[in-house]
């Protein structure tokens, strides 16, 4: 079984790499936003 930190970083490299928004706080892997889009009518 993988660890979490290991966890974390696989699953914001897949963010970072698809259309979300990222930003990632003190350039560290530990704290980062994601900006989700939703409908457009909303």
């Amino acid at each position: 079984m993988s660890s979490p930190s290991k966890r974390r970083e696989m699953d914001l490299m897949k963010l970072m790499m698809s259309d979300y928004k990222v930003e990632t706080v003190n350039d560290g892997m530990q704290e980062f936003l994601v900006e989700f889009r939703g409908p457009q009518e909303s």
